[in-house]
């Protein structure tokens, strides 16, 4: 039983540094985690989490 269980994180930047740090601790501590961040391709590398790739309307 994590620390975290039952327990909702929504995380931005994700994919590397602390928020990756951070999603993977919290996810580890029992933690439901969405996760989003611009960089879709590192978004599919976070097993355990829930992600939403960002959408950038700049792009067209």
């Amino acid at each position: 039983m994590g620390r975290l269980d039952g327990k909702v994180i929504v995380l931005s930047d994700a994919t590397q540094g602390i928020g990756r740090a951070a999603a993977i601790a919290f996810a580890n501590e029992g933690a439901q985690v969405t996760a989003t961040d611009i960089n879709g391709e590192k978004l599919k590398k976070l097993e355990g989490i829930r992600v939403i790739p960002f959408f950038n309307y700049s792009n067209g």
